[in-house]
Parts: structure tokens; sequence; C-alpha cells
């Protein structure tokens, strides 16, 4: 039980210092996202990566960082990505989505920009999936069993406050079923490879499909 709660409060101090990170003093737009995103990326794998090395000897296939058997999970990300991906272009007609993407604004008009920038969320977004459903999740599923799908996507939802309403509303569900993903699998790699796809439709479609 001790290690219940020692993981809740890693995780919930992780958590903290990602929502009230420190804003990086820069001049270029393009440099202030790519900073933010290296700095998530450090804090929601860097230190859960630090911490199951100290503890745990580094364990990072039992936190989900593992192709696992990747016939197993392609059977649901191909049903999952076949939902996601045609909803996530229809979201894109919708003006408060279509103003906030891309987040680097520049790529409207410079779209080979989204090149650097989907790379750089590709860190992030694994980063993100790692902590949520692998160090998260993966670490409470002994004990909490399927409620860790649900622990996870709370706060997991909660940081996508700030965002369009239609994304802070899917952010929940979308947790759930990424997290099932996860827990069914072992592996946080399908969900982020379904996590970076949406980001990437709704990128082009914000950038190539203009509102009429």
């Amino acid at each position: 039980m001790r290690s219940l709660w020692t993981l809740l409060l890693v995780s919930s101090a992780i958590e903290l210092l990602t929502w009230y990170r420190p804003s990086i003093p820069c001049s270029e737009p393009a440099t202030c996202l790519f900073v933010d995103l290296a700095l998530q990326t450090v804090l929601l794998f860097g230190l859960p990566a630090a911490w199951l090395g100290w503890s745990q000897r580094g364990r990072l296939a039992e936190a989900g960082l593992t192709l696992a058997v990747p016939r197993d999970w392609i059977r649901w990300l191909v049903p999952l990505a076949a939902v996601a991906l045609p909803l996530a272009l229809l979201g894109t007609r919708i003006p408060s989505v279509h103003a906030a993407y891309p987040r680097l604004l520049q790529a409207r008009s410079q779209p080979w920009l989204l090149i650097p920038s989907t790379l750089a969320f590709a860190g992030f977004g694994l980063a993100w999936e790692f902590f949520f459903r692998g160090f998260l999740m993966l670490g409470l599923k002994t004990q909490l069993r399927q409620w860790a799908i649900v622990v996870q996507a709370i706060p997991c939802a909660l940081l996508h406050v700030g965002k369009p309403d239609i994304e802070v509303a899917a952010a929940f569900p979308a947790a759930l079923v990424l997290g099932l993903l996860a827990y069914r699998v072992g592996s946080v790699i399908p969900g982020w490879l379904l996590h970076l796809a949406v980001a990437l439709v709704i990128n082009l479609g914000c950038v190539f499909w203009p509102l009429g």
C-alpha cells in the first residue's frame, strides 16, 4: 500500500510541476513553443524515468515503454484510428479548433514548419503517454486493476483545461480509451501512435482546409 501512495504522491507532484511550469522568456513564438514542449517532455518523461531508475532499477518496459506484441495491438489500433481520424478532421471545422491549431501558427503560411513541429510533438506526445498510461496507470494496475484507467484519465483530462471546449470535453473519454488500450496490451506505443496521428490530422486540416 505504501508504494501505491508513493506513486500517487510522485505523480501528483509531476502533474503540478507540469501545470505550473515556468514560462521561459523568449522572443520568437516558434522558439517558445519548442522550449515549452521540451520542458514538458523532461517533466513527463525525464522525472518519471529517473524515479523508476532510482526506485525500481529502471524498469521502463514494465511502465509501457515497449512494443509488446505488435499484432496484439494493431487489431485494436486500426479500428480506433478509423473512427478517431475522421472525427479529428471534422473537428477542424469547429472555429475554435481551427483558430487554435496548429500551435505553431507560422505553419499556416509556411507549411513546411509542420515537419519540425510534428517531430517536437512526437517527443512530447510519447512523454505524455508514458507518464499517464505507463508510469501512472500501469504502475497502479496491480493494486487498483481497472480503476487505474480512471485514475490516470482524471488528471490527464484536467491538463487539457484552457484548450478548445470540444477538446476539453473529449479529453476524459479519450483518456479512458487510450488507457484501456495500454491496459490490455501493456504498451503505450499504440496510444502514442494514435495520439500523434490525430494531432497530425488536426494540424493538416487546419492548414490545408480553410473554413468557408
